[in-house]
């Protein structure tokens, strides 16, 4: 065999190896602003979720302060509070259901939920105005459980003494202990605040 054909092949085959593509670089390293994972979830690449620059981790709790409290129970809701009629309009609900949620006092007095709670697990079983199940683990990120209309995407997590749910990118919720009653408070992404309060059964 020739020695420089030889050469000039190795020579070519080295230039070649060096050509390296460039792709397009990747985003793998933005945190997802609704959840905890790393990567970037397909509703936020197209959703703007601003409030104030922000998303629903900017809305702020109550506060409520210690660790995570024990909601189990059956409980009834005696009293509402806030713009229900704002609130649901933001939430994308049309007329007819607010009028009819408006009809019932926004579930003061009809809608019951029996929270069961085993440590971070929970199942709440809602009734009344509407009857449904929620399933849901806490700091497990995204899942999908139970809602009134079929079913939503919930992220729920610890927030000092109250739990806190993250409802479809559109509602902040937290639930906690006040005065031996659940306080059920939520924010929309317009900054709309309500609450339901329940007393044990």
């Amino acid at each position: 065999s020739d020695p420089a054909a030889m050469g000039k092949c190795c020579s070519t085959y080295e230039e070649e190896e060096m050509v390296i593509p460039q792709s397009p670089k990747k985003e793998k390293d933005r945190k997802c602003r609704t959840c905890t994972s790393v990567t970037v979830c397909p509703d936020d690449e197209d959703e703007d979720l601003s409030l104030d620059g922000g998303g629903l981790e900017r809305l702020p709790g109550p506060g409520v302060p210690g660790g995570a409290p024990n909601l189990s129970g059956s409980w009834l809701c005696y009293k509402t509070e806030g713009d229900m009629d704002s609130f649901m309009t933001d939430m994308g609900i049309g007329w007819a259901m607010r009028s009819a949620a408006s009809a019932m006092n926004y579930g003061a007095g009809k809608a019951a939920m029996e929270v069961i709670q085993n440590g971070d697990k929970f199942v709440i079983k809602h009734s009344g105005a509407a009857t449904y199940d929620q399933t849901f683990t806490v700091g497990t990120g995204s899942q999908i459980t139970a809602s009134p209309n079929g079913q939503f995407v919930v992220i729920p997590m610890w927030e000092g003494g109250a739990l806190r749910l993250h409802v479809d990118n559109k509602v902040a919720r937290w639930l906690y202990l006040s005065g031996g009653d659940v306080r059920v408070d939520a924010t929309t992404r317009n900054g709309t605040s309500v609450s339901w309060l329940y007393r044990r059964q």
